[in-house]
Order: C-alpha cells, then sequence, then structure tokens
C-alpha cells in the first residue's frame, strides 16, 4: 500500500476485502472479482464500477456464488447507488447500517435466503 493513500481509499479497501470475506470470496467464480496488489476499483472485472473520483457505485455480483451472512462494513462505502447480488446464497438479515446508503437508488437481493422483514430505510 502505497503510503499516500487517501483514508476514503483504506476505508474503501477495508469494507470491500471484509465483503468478499464475509461472503466466501474464496469460492466466487474469480473471473468476475479478484483481489491484487493493484487499486481495488481494479478488483472487478467488466463494467466500471467507480466514479470518476474512483469511489464505489456499482456492485454487480449476481449468481456469482456468494454465500454467507452481508457485512455491515458495506455500509462504508457511502457512494454506492446500485447493488446487485440476486441469485446467491446469501442468508441472514439486511443490516440496519445499511440505512446509510443514502444514495442507494437499487438494491437488488432476490432469489437469496434472506430471512425477516424488508426494513423501513430500504423504501426511501
Amino acid at each position: 500500500m502505497t503510503p499516500d493513500l487517501q483514508v476514503w481509499r483504506i476505508i474503501q479497501r477495508f469494507a470491500l476485502l471484509v465483503f468478499y470475506c464475509a461472503l466466501g470470496g474464496e469460492n466466487w467464480n474469480n473471473a468476475y472479482f479478484q483481489i491484487t496488489e493493484g487499486d481495488e476499483y481494479d478488483w472487478f472485472q467488466g463494467v466500471d464500477p467507480c466514479n470518476r473520483f474512483e469511489e464505489f457505485q456499482i456492485i454487480s455480483l449476481e449468481g456469482k456464488g456468494l454465500k454467507g451472512t452481508l457485512p455491515p462494513e458495506l455500509s462504508m462505502l457511502s457512494t454506492l447507488w446500485e447493488v446487485f447480488l440476486s441469485d446467491n446464497q446469501i442468508f441472514g438479515y439486511i443490516p440496519s447500517d445499511y440505512s446509510k446508503f443514502t444514495d442507494l437508488d437499487t438494491l437488488s437481493l432476490a432469489s437469496n435466503l434472506l430471512q425477516g422483514s424488508v426494513p423501513e430505510f430500504v423504501w426511501r
């Protein structure tokens, strides 16, 4: 890690690494997401998930073998506006920390193993 890495970039990398570990990233189809020593915005293959400031705006991992619970740390990515995680094996609840997603427009979690009701903040 370079010494001049900004704090928000460190937080972004941390949130993505926790997300990866919590949802069994070592078993995903690595053609779509691969952690390298390079910048975190290069970890996703295909569509660029970041805005022009290199802040994550999109996570799209539908049907990629994610298995586990949604980590509350994902809410640290406050610039997210689209999250597509349908058709996986995500279980548990939607973390209340996700209410911090102030720019979130799309949250797609269909065809998973989630429990409980949809939290009120999702409808904002």
